[in-house]
């Protein structure tokens, strides 16, 4: 994957892409390419956890159940990685206004990692059948979580993509 584009405006203009040269465009549009990819894995995983937790009540597939407690976490920590190296930096040269909201995403990454790897215990102790929750109590992580999440990739597919969009289309 392309380095992040670093570096800022010089002093007393603005800080925009518009003013970068195009191979730093094309790295724009590499990162918005693969912001997407990682929005579509995080959706797929979304509506795999809502399957799970709608299953729980009957008889969950204990197959699914693994492979979600095994992929959860590197899923989270992937895309996290990705935004932080990538997205943030080029969001923060086009944006520095968005610093505060920039926080506000790292915090949640934090909050996401520490939940997906409860909820990835939680999941193998279920199938193992030494679960401390019960299935509804299971049901409502599962759904917090993927709720939450789902809020969080609907921000950045709305707000942040179209912002490097256009300023993708400024620099080219």
């Amino acid at each position: 994957m392309n380095e992040p584009i670093e570096g800022g405006s010089p002093p007393g203009e603005s800080s925009s892409l518009s003013r970068l040269s195009t191979p730093a465009a094309a790295n724009l549009g590499v990162v918005i390419e693969g912001m997407l990819h990682q929005i579509r894995l995080l959706e797929l995983l979304c509506d795999n956890l809502e399957l799970v937790a709608d299953e729980l009540a009957g008889e969950a597939n204990r197959q699914a159940c693994l492979h979600i407690a095994r992929a959860l976490p590197a899923a989270i920590a992937d895309a996290h990685r990705f935004e932080e190296t990538h997205v943030f930096p080029l969001w923060k040269t086009v944006s520095p206004d968005q610093e505060q909201t920039m926080a506000r995403l790292w915090l949640e990454h934090v909050a996401d990692k520490s939940y997906a790897d409860e909820l990835a215990e939680a999941l193998r102790d279920h199938v193992a059948g030494r679960g401390r929750l019960d299935t509804e109590a299971l049901g409502y992580m599962l759904r917090g979580f993927f709720e939450g999440l789902r809020r969080h990739i609907a921000f950045e597919r709305d707000h942040v993509v179209p912002i490097l969009r256009q300023e993708m289309r400024a620099a080219l």
